[in-house]
């Protein structure tokens, strides 16, 4: 089995730096969160495609539900005004009660009176959909916040399937394996860029149907695991030693930056954490990423 391990060192926080350092620093953590946003603007251009597929079709239902609803509205005012004329006439009743019935059977009244829930109801679960969508792709494509807080990694990974769910409806069966996780310190918008590239390649790496496995954990008292696997065509002896390395890939042209999995090492990096994969051509790969439950002491701000 091929393997490769990258892990951060907590290494000593080193005295005091020269003012001309302290600038290149900053200027170069500047570079690397434009770097970092525009390899996410790079990955929902090339998911946006799915993306407007999963917005258009409750659109299309919720209109044509529109449609019918706007019909049966027309047929019940047609009927509540037979009513209104057996009210004003009961000496026109027989022809009234005629005319009213005649009016369920051509609107086919039992039929309407069960298919008008059913619309309402399925409409409003697209409302949902899309504003689902939606809000998950406002969360994912904020610009990268120096900002930590305390987030759900659970929570964040299903939003990533969210936006993705298009590239994996259809062929690959998403097995979900959630441990109960604390709340863990970080900067969950580029967390989320992590599990959107690890996630993405693994939909690349399988040609056909397969399977994704998605599992969490406590690894131990202060970190938690995360588990990315998949059933994909794996990664060859002579590429694996390069996955992290920026401007490497293996796709085709138009499916990738090389920048993704790299981008994704240092951000695991600056958390102090560890990214590792385990890899067998024709069977599969796994990513496992180990993180920190609190924020630990480090030399550079992300």
């Amino acid at each position: 089995m091929n393997r490769y391990r990258a892990m951060a060192e907590n290494n000593a926080a080193p005295g005091a730096v020269p003012p001309d350092v302290e600038s290149l620093s900053a200027e170069l953590a500047a570079m690397r969160e434009q770097v970092q946003q525009l390899e996410k603007m790079a990955s929902i251009g090339q998911l946006l495609a799915g993306i407007t597929h999963e917005i258009n079709n409750p659109l299309g239902f919720i209109q044509s539900n529109l449609m019918s609803l706007s019909k049966y509205a027309n047929d019940i005012l047609n009927l509540l005004a037979a009513y209104e004329v057996l009210e004003r006439d009961e000496g026109a009743m027989t022809d009234c009660l005629s005319r009213i019935s005649q009016l369920k059977q051509e609107m086919d009244y039992e039929y309407l009176r069960d298919d008008l829930g059913d619309l309402v109801k399925e409409s409003l679960q697209g409302i949902v959909r899309i504003q689902t969508i939606i809000k998950d792709m406002k969360t994912f494509s904020r610009p990268n916040e120096t900002k930590w807080g305390q987030a759900d990694l659970n929570e964040a990974l299903d939003r990533i399937l969210n936006i993705i769910h298009n590239e994996t409806k259809y062929r690959i069966q998403v097995h979900k394996e959630y441990g109960a996780l604390p709340k863990v310190e970080c900067s969950i918008s580029q967390l989320d860029q992590v599990f959107l590239n690890i996630l993405i390649n693994a939909v690349h790496a399988i040609d056909g149907e397969g399977q994704i496995r998605i599992s969490t954990r406590q690894h131990s008292a202060d970190k938690v695991l995360v588990e990315i696997a998949d059933t994909g065509k794996g990664i060859s002896k002579e590429h694996i030693d390069r996955i992290f390395e920026p401007f490497f890939t293996t796709k085709e042209r138009g499916k990738g930056t090389g920048l993704g999995l790299s981008l994704s090492f240092g951000i695991i990096k600056n958390h102090k954490g560890t990214i590792e994969v385990e890899s067998t051509p024709g069977v599969g790969t796994c990513f496992r990423i180990t993180l920190p439950v609190t924020r630990q002491p480090t030399d550079e701000n992300i």
